[in-house]
C-alpha cells in the first residue's frame, strides 16, 4: 500500500483549530471516543517498544468524570489517574471497576494492539510484495494471502536464514524510515540505500534452497522499481511515516466506533510528536472517502475532525491512558506467550473482549474471546 500525502508538519496545540480545552459532553451531536497510547516508538520497529497499544473509551467527560471519582478510591490522595502510577497490587481493581462503570454509563472500551516485530515483517509484505501483486492484477488483501505470507515469513525465516534475514529486515526498516536516526549517524551507520536492501535481499536469497521461503524472496526480489518508487515518496517532506504503528491504529479506532449513530469524533491525548494537522487531516479523508481501490474492504464512514487536548482537561483522557496502559501490559504478555504473571492474566480476562482482533496487527491469530466485529 503505497502512503498519502499526510505528512508531519503543522503541530496541534493550544490555540489550534484542533485543540480542545472545554470538555466533551454526552448531548454533543456526535459520539465521542477519547484515544490514548502506549509505547509508541514512531517508525522504529526494532526499538524497545516491543508492543504498541491504542486504547479508547467511548464515553465523554461528563460521564468520565464521575467514573474517575470512583476509581479515585483505589489511590488515594491522586488527582488524576495515570497508569504508570497505579501501584500493581490495585491493577485489576481499577480496570475491572473502569469496565464497570463504562458499561453501565453507556460506554465502550476499544484497544489495538501492534506486535512492532510482525509489523517489520508484514510491512514487507504490504509495502513490496503486495505492492508488485496489485500491478498484475491480483488482491493479496483477499482471502487475507498477504497475512498468511507474513505468517510465514515470520515463523519460518529466522530460523531459515538466521543472520541473513535480521541484516535483511534491518536494511528493510532503515531504508523507510523518514530519518535517519542521530545515534546510529553518530556511530558511523549510514542510512541504507535501495542497492543496500536487494544486495541483503539477494545475499539471504542465495542461501535459500528451493521451497516456500525461497519462492518469497525471489518475488520480493522483483519489487526493485515498486521501492524506488517509494523512496521518492518517502523524500517529500510531506508524505507520512510508512512504519509508524501508530498512523494505521488511529484509522482502525475510526472505524472501530463508526456505527448507525451520530458522527464519530475521536478526542485523542496530546502528543506532539506523533500528531499534526496534516496527518490527522490525511487519516480522516482515508476513512472517510477511502479511494476506490478499497471499497470492496472498507466503507466510508461519517465522522467529525479530530480534537486533541490534555488529559488535564478531559477526564475522558485520563480513562483512555489506564485502558492504553493495561491493554499495553497484556499486550506484552501475550508477545512473550504468558509467561506466569497473575497481574497481566487477570487484566487479560477482564480486557480480552476489548482487543479489536480485526485491527490489531500481531504475530499469531489473538485468542478466542477478543472482539472480532
Amino acid at each position: 500500500m503505497t502512503p498519502s500525502n499526510i505528512g508531519t508538519r503543522t503541530p496541534i496545540g493550544p490555540g489550534s483549530a484542533r485543540w480542545l480545552d472545554t470538555p466533551t459532553g454526552s448531548s454533543d451531536l456526535c459520539t465521542w471516543a477519547a484515544c490514548d497510547e502506549s509505547g509508541r516508538d514512531g517508525d522504529n520497529l526494532h526499538g524497545d517498544a516491543e508492543v504498541f497499544c491504542l486504547g479508547s473509551v467511548r464515553l465523554a467527560d461528563d460521564r468520565a468524570s464521575a467514573i474517575l471519582s470512583r476509581l479515585a478510591v483505589h489511590q488515594p490522595g491522586r488527582t488524576d489517574l495515570k497508569w504508570t502510577q497505579i501501584t500493581p497490587r490495585v491493577k485489576q481493581a481499577v480496570i475491572a471497576d473502569l469496565v464497570k462503570h463504562t458499561r453501565d454509563a453507556g460506554g465502550e472500551l476499544s484497544i489495538v494492539l501492534m506486535h512492532n516485530p510482525f509489523s517489520a515483517v508484514a510491512k514487507t509484505v504490504d509495502l513490496l510484495i503486495e505492492e508488485h501483486f496489485h500491478a498484475l492484477g491480483v488482491d493479496l488483501y483477499e482471502n487475507r494471502t498477504a497475512l498468511k505470507m507474513a505468517y510465514f515469513l515470520f515463523r519460518e525465516a529466522p530460523g531459515q536464514l538466521g543472520s541473513k534475514w535480521t541484516g535483511l529486515l534491518d536494511a528493510f526498516i532503515s531504508l523507510h524510515r523518514r530519518r535517519h536516526p542521530n545515534k546510529q549517524a553518530a556511530a558511523g551507520i549510514p542510512k541504507a540505500t535501495v542497492d543496500d536492501f536487494y544486495d541483503a535481499l539477494d545475499n539471504a536469497r542465495a542461501s535459500q534452497p528451493a521451497g516456500t521461503l525461497h519462492d518469497l524472496l525471489t518475488i520480493m526480489a522483483k519489487t526493485r522499481d515498486h521501492a524506488e518508487h517509494l523512496q521518492s515518496l518517502l523524500n517529500q517532506p510531506e508524505t507520512a511515516s510508512v512504519l509508524d504503528s501508530h498512523i494505521p491504529s488511529i484509522a482502525s479506532m475510526l472505524r472501530r466506533w463508526s456505527g448507525p449513530w451520530l458522527p464519530v469524533r475521536l478526542l485523542h491525548d496530546e502528543c506532539p510528536a506523533a500528531l499534526t494537522e496534516e496527518l490527522l487531516g490525511g487519516v480522516e479523508r482515508q476513512v472517510s472517502h477511502p479511494d476506490d481501490e478499497w471499497l470492496h474492504l472498507v466503507s466510508p464512514i461519517a465522522l467529525l475532525p479530530t480534537q486533541v487536548g490534555s488529559s488535564h482537561d478531559h477526564p475522558s483522557l485520563q480513562l483512555a491512558d489506564l485502558v492504553a496502559g493495561a491493554g499495553r501490559e497484556v499486550g506484552l504478555w501475550l508477545a512473550h506467550d504468558r509467561p506466569a504473571n497473575p497481574v497481566a492474566a487477570a487484566l487479560a480476562t477482564i480486557l480480552l473482549p476489548s482487543i479489536d482482533a480485526n485491527q490489531s496487527v500481531w504475530k499469531e491469530p489473538l485468542p478466542v474471546g477478543c472482539y472480532q466485529g
